[in-house]
Formats: structure tokens, C-alpha cells, sequence
């Protein structure tokens, strides 16, 4: 539904949900990059994960004045319990997540908004750059190129073991949703790699998905990232993998790549067990899988 406001016509509203943990030194640039949006009709919903810094103090005082920042307090628990939050909280017709550590561009949440619309699609996706002090980085040529996607070619691209566009395609962030794909999910409350548990099962209620390459996102490498550190939780992601195979094993999926892409993440996670000197418990877990997978035998993850 469009609304009128002061004689204008306004485009629909849309839900930034941003959640807050201890980012004191990178917050006021993910403020600024919200209010810079070309894009206005924005209702942005700020989670504070009990942040024992100053970030909070920090966004407020960046973006006071401006009544479509709302900000909300929760003991902390993760980002997957701050996110679900927000969602609860959120009343616009469409979703857009961003982490507070990185930052969008001028036009980011627009151009996702008319890719989206143009192609009558569920959800519409944006290219990104990682920014490591200062600098960008990333893969793309920075077109404006449209492509258009179903669930399973989308589950394919994410398949391919290290490849920039898989991450693209998996994190939560630089995409625009509509509304009613979270009805009935939620993020795993206590996860890592929350985002792999979810876009997959947002992808597969989608009718079609949109893919733009121009980059609109800055995501923005850390000291404090889970990627740059390790530890047996990370075995989520494992899990997050299986979650999938389970389903996708059930349909006309060709589930080769998939099984590929599963056995790499195996060997990945063998290795940093090792590297850093976790519980060699949760190796040989890995390794008996490992084992079964290279005699041909999936039947554990069918079940």
C-alpha cells in the first residue's frame, strides 16, 4: 500500500535491522551510511546486544534528530537472539539486515528496492567488497547486471567452495526481503554462522531471486570476526551443511556438488581443530564422517 505524506507520494516501508555488540569504533560510520540513503521511507531498528562499550551512546548521538532510528535494549545473548528481535519489532513491507561494524552505500537499499520491484522478485541481492583499513577489495567489475535466479541455481552458486559469490549468496546482509519470508523463521538462537541456517530457507519460499552486481555493501574484516579465530562452536557450520543435505537429499537436486562442497568443509575444519589445539574429540567426529563420505556412503545424512 502506498501512503501520502505532506502531498508526496511515498515508496513502501522498509525495516533496517541492525544489531549492536561492542563496536564502539566502526558504529558512527555505519550511522552515517543510513543517513545518507537516497532511499527515505526507512524505519531502522537498533538491537543492543548489551553492549558494555559505548556504542550505543555513540549511535544515538550520530543519528539524534532523526525519528526513524528506534533503539532497543536486551541482555546479552548473541546475534541470532538480537536479530530475531529486531524482526519481532520491524512493521516495514520489506527487511534489510545490516552489521554495525560494516556500512552500505548512498544507494544500496534504492537499487535493491528497484531491482526488486523491476523483476517482481522475493528477494534481490547486491554484490559486495570486503574493507580492510581503508582499502576495498573485491571481485566483481561493479556492473549494474541483473540476473535472475531460482532456488536451486542459487543453491548451486553457494556451493562452490570458496568462491566470493557463495559468500554473497549466504550472509544475510545486502539483501532486501520481503516481509512474509520471515513468517515462520527465525535465526538459531546460539549459533555461529547463523546466516548459513537461514538464507538457504529463505531462498527455497522465494518464487524468484534477483541478483544485481553493482556493489553495495562494505563488509568490513576485524580483529574481533569469528573468521579470524577458531574454536569447536565453529562445527556449526558443519551442521548448518547437514541441516541442508537433509532436505535437498529428498528432491531432484544434483547433489554431487553439494556433497563436495561438504566433504572441503570436512577437511577445512579437520585442519583447524588442529591448528589450534581443540579437543581431539570432535576431530575423530569429523574424521569418521569423513571416512564414510570417501566409501561412498551418505546414509547418516539422510536420516
Amino acid at each position: 500500500m502506498v501512503k501520502k505524506r505532506g502531498g508526496m507520494m511515498d515508496f513502501p516501508l522498509i525495516s533496517v535491522i541492525i544489531p549492536v555488540y561492542n563496536v564502539e569504533p566502526y558504529i558512527e560510520e555505519c550511522m552515517i551510511s543510513l543517513l545518507k540513503q537516497t532511499y527515505h521511507n526507512l524505519e531502522i531498528i537498533v538491537v543492543d546486544d548489551g553492549s558494555t562499550d559505548k556504542s550505543i551512546e555513540k549511535a544515538k548521538a550520530t543519528t539524534q534528530g532523526d525519528n526513524r532510528f528506534t533503539y532497543y535494549t536486551k541482555e546479552h545473548s548473541g546475534l541470532s537472539d538480537t536479530r530475531n528481535m529486531g524482526i519481532e519489532q520491524a512493521t516495514g513491507e520489506y527487511f534489510y539486515f545490516v552489521d554495525p561494524d560494516d556500512f552500505i552505500f548512498e544507494r544500496s537499499i534504492e537499487r535493491l528496492y528497484h531491482v526488486m520491484e523491476a523483476t517482481e522478485s522475493d528477494i534481490a541481492v547486491a554484490n559486495y567488497a570486503k574493507y580492510i583499513e581503508g582499502a576495498f577489495y573485491h571481485h566483481s567489475d561493479n556492473l549494474r547486471t541483473v540476473k535472475l535466479y531460482s532456488f536451486f541455481e542459487v543453491m548451486q552458486l553457494i556451493d562452490q567452495y570458496r568462491d566470493d559469490m557463495s559468500i554473497a549468496l549466504t550472509t544475510v546482509w545486502n539483501k532486501l526481503y520481503k516481509k512474509y519470508l520471515f513468517d515462520d523463521i527465525r535465526f538459531p538462537s546460539g549459533k555461529l554462522f547463523e546466516d548459513c541456517f537461514v538464507t538457504w530457507k529463505l531462498y527455497k519460499k522465494s518464487h524468484k531471486i534477483a541478483f544485481i552486481e553493482s556493489i553495495e555493501y562494505a563488509y568490513r574484516s576485524t580483529p574481533n570476526s569469528i573468521v579470524q579465530s577458531y574454536s569447536p562452536q565453529h562445527l556449526d557450520r558443519i551442521e548448518s551443511i547437514e541441516e541442508r543435505i537433509h532436505y535437498l537429499a529428498g528432491t531432484d537436486y544434483p547433489m554431487e556438488q553439494l556433497y563436495r562442497f561438504y566433504r572441503a568443509e570436512l577437511d577445512k575444519h579437520m585442519y583447524k581443530l588442529l591448528e589450534y589445539n581443540c579437543d581431539s574429540i570432535y576431530y575423530e567426529m569429523l574424521k569418521q564422517k569423513m571416512i564414510k563420505i570417501d566409501k561412498g556412503d551418505y546414509s547418516f545424512l539422510k536420516n
